[in-house]
């Protein structure tokens, strides 16, 4: 692979983090900068890129040594292409799996426990396949239906990622997708059917300690409703649902939060322009019932509800 320039951004930390990235035998150009958010972190390193190609590795994930490589060698096989997707793994470490055992979400999706020490050489042992991998094409209606992928796993040309605006910074945990559905608006994505991305999840990501259900579930509305990506009668009968946006309802209709009687009635403001007519009222009278007689979650029926009445 062509030679490659190393930035880590370091977003007001309060370790050694930086200093460390300094001393680092991989010569990184270090950029400090308070505490303003993964989003505004990204932007300040992509603003600073001078290479054609650009990539985003948080902290807490893993690359595939071959990872660059291949997704270098596959854009440069297709030079119409500006973007490539990796497939990932969703990973917990050993350490991690006690702290996530109370998180449903969690459990539901990382099937994968490694020990932390040997992580990389773990996961790498089974993430390439034999033959040609798939290609996948990910459209604007594609995109609008849920998250695609993870901000770690697609390599870009700098000013493709430049061109659509960044990362949007007004809501934490779903910049990478605001980007990628205006990705999308110039050109199906495309992803390759190779694991070479390790994303880690544990109790204290961005993505499971950020409030992400208001914000991505209003971020769809305005997505829908905007007038730019869906038609207004289309969008007022419904939209695109991947499913993670029904997954997000039912993670606040079991939030502490839902108690509210104003938080209540936001979800089901949302829920209603998400799902019309109904807005799954089923399960949110269902779930209000929870929230104020919790004895009768013992009850047949109110345990575990997603129900889409």
């Amino acid at each position: 692979m062509s030679a490659a320039a190393v930035i880590v951004v370091d977003d007001g930390s309060t370790d050694d983090g930086a200093e460390r990235a300094r001393r680092h035998a991989v010569g990184a150009t270090v950029i400090e900068q308070p505490n303003l958010g993964v989003a505004v972190a990204r932007n300040h390193g992509l603003a600073a890129t001078r290479t054609r190609w650009v990539t985003f590795l948080d902290q807490d994930d893993l690359w595939h040594p071959e990872h660059l490589d291949r997704a270098i060698t596959w854009l440069k096989e297709h030079p119409d292409e500006r973007i490539v997707l990796a497939e990932e793994t969703f990973f917990a470490t050993d350490e991690d799996v006690e702290a996530l055992a109370e998180d449903l979400a969690a459990t539901e999706f990382v099937r994968v426990h490694v020990p932390r020490d040997a992580a990389l050489s773990t996961l790498a042992k089974t993430a390439l396949p034999r033959g040609e991998p798939r290609v996948d094409r990910f459209d604007v209606d594609a995109v609008l239906a849920g998250p695609i992928t993870t901000t770690t796993s697609f390599v870009a040309d700098a000013d493709l990622v430049r061109c659509v605006g960044g990362f949007p910074t007004h809501a934490r945990s779903i910049d990478d997708y605001l980007l990628l559905v205006n990705v999308a608006r110039l050109q199906a994505i495309p992803r390759v059917s190779q694991r070479t991305v390790f994303y880690r999840v544990h109790s204290g990501a961005t993505s499971r300690s950020t409030r992400i259900g208001l914000a991505y579930l209003s971020s769809a509305i305005a997505l829908r409703l905007g007038g730019q990506l869906v038609f207004d009668d289309r969008a007022l009968m419904g939209a695109p649902d991947g499913g993670l946006l029904g997954h997000l309802l039912t993670d606040l209709t079991r939030s502490t939060r839902y108690r509210d009687r104003r938080f209540r009635a936001v979800v089901g403001g949302l829920a209603v322009v998400i799902w019309p007519p109904s807005g799954r009222r089923l399960q949110r009278l269902r779930a209000s019932v929870r929230t104020r007689l919790p004895w009768l979650v013992s009850l047949r029926g109110l345990g575990n509800v997603r129900a889409k009445g």
